[in-house]
């Protein structure tokens, strides 16, 4: 038995010494920082868009800059400068108490991050 082991135990040493170490990566090495896509709405910096929607309600939309950074949301008597947030598919702008989505065609105000809608199916005017 004891010779067993001393016969292994070097063998063994040898198969861990030889394994190799994985490498040091961080995730900022492995990702790729790629321009976010904005989707292009009827709206500019100039005046207000109307949007009409399903609900009855009106919401005004104009853009706070030239680039479309920020949004200007007139919504139920409020006036809300609405940060651009980074998406794929839809225009988000939100600020933390209350969102628009967009596909550029229809519209809905809501709760940021949430599935609460307060008026959907707004079409702009």
């Amino acid at each position: 038995m004891k010779k067993t082991f001393l016969f292994l135990f070097p063998l063994l040493l040898v198969a861990c010494a030889g394994k190799q170490q994985p490498a040091n990566l961080s995730l900022t090495d492995s990702l790729e920082t790629e321009p976010v896509h904005m989707i292009k709405l009827p709206i500019n910096h100039n005046s207000w868009r109307n949007w009409q929607c399903r609900d009855g309600q009106t919401l005004q939309t104009r853009y706070q800059d030239a680039q479309g950074k920020t949004l200007l949301l007139r919504y139920q008597g409020s006036e809300m400068p609405l940060p651009h947030i980074p998406s794929e598919n839809i225009a988000i702008y939100e600020n933390g108490q209350i969102a628009f989505f967009s596909d550029g065609q229809n519209a809905s105000v809501g709760l940021p991050q949430n599935s609460i809608l307060y008026s959907t199916g707004c079409r702009p005017q």
